[in-house]
């Protein structure tokens, strides 16, 4: 599945491919790779990352 949905790919992908320019800039399991420092580096914003309460999975809510 491609998504720019990062807490739909958290929720249920086994591993996210993260792209950067067409390039791999990171892969492996969502809490791996859905870090603050990708995500700034990739999408250039600011997230708090947390839990999702139902599932446990790796939780991205963007700062503004």
């Amino acid at each position: 599945m491609i998504t720019h949905d990062l807490n739909l790919a958290a929720e249920f992908a086994n591993e996210i491919l993260m792209l950067n320019d067409g390039k791999t800039f990171a892969f492996g399991p969502p809490g791996d790779v859905l870090n603050q420092q990708n995500i700034d580096e990739v999408y250039n914003v600011q997230v708090l990352l947390d839990q999702n309460p139902a599932s446990g999975k790796v939780r991205v809510t963007t700062v503004y």
